[in-house]
């Protein structure tokens, strides 16, 4: 997502036959997704379970959304894609978020009630909630509120390993924190592999082109690839690494040249 938190979000989790029938239905509908308010998404596969999904849809238009949620299209697509129980739907408002962003890692939904929702976020932010999650090796997380339930608190834990979820689960350092915090339930955990995918055109592409080129980065300091070819011939959305790279570098140009020209002007 972007800087700005979306007004809302969807939370819907169910069961599907088979990844590869369902993410290939899920993909070529994004922009259907789109024209009915949904601005970015995140796939979480169970732990124990991939084909067991919690599909996190941000919303920039609730209205739209909701309407799109309850419709025949979207029934018609679900069984197109093999989903095969019927989806539990949570509407939220997301409250915080530093995810991870660009690769899939372990994650935990951890759900809980609160005594007073803005009271907790305050403690969700705090200096000791983040060295907390720091020494216990989260690497990203995000929070929500409820819509329904404006006392229910959604929360996202990513870090490199289950292990170190599961240790921070059973904490007392975690009890200590939710308790100070007004936690009023007991939490539940489900952990999951997922990653977020961008919300806009522009971050998507960024992200892309970047990582396209990063290993060279890695392994030669410059970007770079090996020139073969196939990203060219099998890119779904007919994308020119060659031609997008000296787009890139015309435009560089152009902005170096108006930078000399202003130089040489003083």
């Amino acid at each position: 997502m972007s800087d700005q938190l979306p007004p809302a979000a969807m939370l819907s989790s169910y069961h599907i036959a088979d990844w590869d029938r369902w993410k290939g239905v899920f993909d070529a509908n994004e922009g259907n997704r789109a024209a009915n308010g949904f601005v970015a998404h995140h796939i979480n596969r169970a732990e124990n379970d991939p084909n067991e999904l919690s599909i996190y849809l941000a919303v920039g238009d609730l209205d739209r959304a909701k309407a799109y949620g309850q419709s025949d299209d979207l029934r018609a697509l679900m069984e197109e894609a093999g989903v095969v129980s019927p989806p539990d739907v949570s509407w939220l408002r997301p409250a915080a978020e530093a995810a991870v962003w660009g690769r899939n890692v372990p994650g935990v939904i951890i759900t809980h009630m609160v005594a007073d929702f803005d009271g907790w976020l305050e403690g969700y932010k705090s200096a000791e909630a983040d060295a907390m999650r720091a020494a216990a090796g989260v690497i990203g997380h995000a929070a929500n509120q409820g819509m329904e339930n404006p006392n229910m608190a959604l929360v996202y834990h990513q870090a490199e390993t289950f292990d170190e979820l599961r240790a921070l689960a059973s904490s007392d350092e975690l009890r200590h924190v939710m308790k100070e915090a007004g936690v009023t339930s007991e939490p539940e955990f489900t952990y999951h592999t997922g990653g977020f995918v961008r919300s806009t055109t522009s971050a998507r592409y960024r992200q892309w082109l970047t990582h396209k080129l990063s290993t060279w980065h890695e392994q030669f300091g410059v970007s770079g690839c090996v020139g073969c070819g196939r990203c060219i011939t099998w890119c779904p959305v007919g994308i020119d690494i060659t031609a997008e790279a000296a787009a890139v570098t015309d435009h560089l140009r152009h902005e170096e040249s108006i930078a000399d020209s202003h130089q040489l002007e003083e």
